[in-house]
């Protein structure tokens, strides 16, 4: 089942939020049946364990598999020295729902990167592009500004000021005035425009762009079902 953006942004925070409140009942559950002060202790070095490598792999881009495995294997070590401890109480069923909740929105944050470089590649080459691509396109730049382009980020010139990136779009020339049916152009244009269903209507909508028409002076909207992405200006 394909998962809209906003859902997904939405069961990534709240799954963060279950995460993080399940690593504190799990300390707080372990001293209390233990009674055992090393047991909790050991409890409190596999969160941080856990925590230490699901930062590390949170703060990764999808193309960037760069210590992606270490930071794997630090999270199921936190897990499997909590299971560990909560096996010297008969608690396995704790250990195996503390480890469902910690690993949900690791896949999550995950599938999210994954579908916004899907949504930049198309947007700057026309199809999806594979981790490889991206490394084989940055290792063949011949300077900065393609390399940055070529994994998806803004070059940032040596003055300091970051470059603004454009929008492209096959519809914006050939717009039609929903009042006098004359042709329009659009001046700027949303990042994912053209990969988000669109229609033309004469109120706004949630996300919509403003027309004005040059011939009769009535104002008319681009409509997006969906959050197209920021509004840039049309290279």
């Amino acid at each position: 089942m394909k998962i809209s953006d906003n859902l997904l942004n939405k069961l990534i925070l709240v799954t963060l939020a279950m995460a993080i409140l399940s690593w504190i009942a799990a300390i707080i559950f372990m001293g209390v049946l233990s009674r055992s002060m090393l047991y909790t202790l050991l409890t409190i070095i596999a969160c941080a364990i856990f925590v230490f490598g699901a930062i590390k792999f949170l703060g990764q881009r999808s193309y960037n598999t760069k210590n992606r495995s270490l930071y794997w294997v630090l999270m199921l070590a936190g897990l499997l020295l909590a299971l560990w401890t909560y096996s010297k109480i008969g608690r396995y069923w704790a250990a195996l729902i503390l480890a469902v909740v910690e690993l949900v929105p690791m896949l999550l944050e995950r599938q999210q990167k994954v579908n916004e470089d899907r949504r930049l590649d198309i947007h700057l080459y026309g199809r999806p592009q594979t981790d490889a691509d991206r490394i084989l396109r940055a290792t063949q730049a011949t300077n900065m500004r393609d390399y940055a382009s070529a994994l998806g980020l803004n070059y940032i010139p040596a003055g300091g000021a970051v470059e603004r990136p454009r929008a492209t779009s096959q519809f914006a020339s050939h717009l039609t005035c929903q009042h006098c049916s004359q042709p329009q152009s659009a001046r700027e244009w949303p990042a994912n425009g053209d990969m988000v269903a669109l229609y033309y209507q004469k109120e706004p909508g949630r996300f919509s762009l403003k027309m004005t028409c040059p011939n009769c002076g009535k104002d008319w909207y681009v409509v997006w079902d969906q959050d197209p992405g920021p509004f840039l200006p049309l290279s």
